[in-house]
This record gives structure tokens, C-alpha cells and sequence, in this order.
């Protein structure tokens, strides 16, 4: 899944939350640390905790940096890690935004099934969504870390069935598919 995301030119949700965050806050970020403020307290420092949205994504992210930095940490350290910290942060969650404009010239993705192949377009797996004024195009294919045992996993959510009409045979044990109109 990262493999697709990185060739659509996607980034991690939570790194982009992460750049916002510091792009917003890292001064004061930068002064909290240096006089040893935790996580909690710098994000309820900046205004974001504990009745806001990105509360859990600063105290994320000001952990990780608490985790990293060695005690007694200079402003320089500290800001050499946050310039470069959310490029390094995992995205647990799998869930990936691309840039609206590019929308047009991402390709198409196959998927095959059975030998046959089945097409998505960029309309159909990019999601618009919108919140306080700002679009966000979220990549709607995620992937799913599951134990080795059990192989890989692929769900086809709403971004197949939106493109393609579903029937669920469970008496004969097999999915059959056609395009929606």
C-alpha cells in the first residue's frame, strides 16, 4: 500500500497534520521543550488540548520528539528535529491524502480479480472531503497490517462498489461484478 501511495504522490495524513502543527506552533513548541514541559502540558500550552481535534496528533508528536531528544536539549536540537520529524512519522491508520489539483493526472488503477481486470479512475479512489472551508482528497484505497498467519488482505470498500455493482452469492460461495451505471 505505501509502494501505491508514494507513486500517486500521496503523503501520510498524520505527517501532514504533523507539518501543519509545526508550522503553526514551533516556536512555542521550540520554548516549552526547552523548559521540559510534557507532551500535555505543551499541547494544552498551544490551545489544542484537551477540547480540540488535533490534541491527539500534538500529543503525538510532541511525545515522539520527548521520546527522541536527549535530556537538556538545546532550541538548535529541538528544531532540527521538528524540521524533520514529520517526514519520519509512520502512518498507522494507512490513511493517505493526495493534492487536490493533481486529481486529473493520476492514472487509473487495475485491480484484477479472477484473471479479469477491473478498472478504478482518480474520481473514483481519490475521496473530496471538506471541513472548515479546506478540501482534503483522501487516497480511498487503505491497506491492513494483519499477523503473517493469516496472508495478505485486501478489502474492496466503497471505492470498488461505487464503481462496481456487487452480488454476494453466499449459497454458491462466490462475488460476481459488473459496472454500475
Amino acid at each position: 500500500m505505501k509502494q501505491i501511495a508514494t507513486s500517486l504522490g500521496s503523503i501520510g495524513l498524520l505527517s501532514e497534520e504533523c507539518d501543519q502543527l509545526v508550522a503553526q506552533y514551533e516556536d512555542k513548541i521550540i520554548e516549552d521543550l526547552v523548559n521540559g514541559m510534557n507532551a500535555s502540558a505543551v499541547c494544552t500550552d498551544i490551545g489544542l488540548c484537551p477540547n480540540s481535534g488535533e490534541c491527539n496528533t500534538c500529543k503525538y508528536v510532541i511525545g515522539t520528539i520527548k521520546d527522541i531528544l536527549p535530556s537538556n536539549s538545546s532550541e538548535i536540537w529541538i528544531r532540527l528535529l521538528l524540521d524533520n520529524l514529520c517526514k519520519l512519522i509512520p502512518n498507522p491508520v494507512g490513511e493517505y491524502i493526495v493534492d487536490c489539483n493533481s486529481i486529473s493526472s493520476l492514472p487509473n488503477i487495475d485491480i484484477k480479480l479472477n484473471g479479469l481486470d477491473y478498472q478504478l479512475t482518480p474520481s473514483q479512489y481519490i475521496l473530496m472531503e471538506g471541513a472548515a472551508g479546506e478540501e482534503l482528497c483522501l487516497l480511498g484505497i487503505a491497506g491492513i497490517n494483519l499477523p503473517p498467519q493469516l496472508g495478505q488482505l485486501w478489502i474492496l470498500g466503497d471505492v470498488f462498489i461505487g464503481a462496481y455493482y456487487t452480488i454476494f452469492d453466499f449459497g454458491n460461495k462466490r462475488v460476481g461484478f459488473a459496472t454500475s451505471r
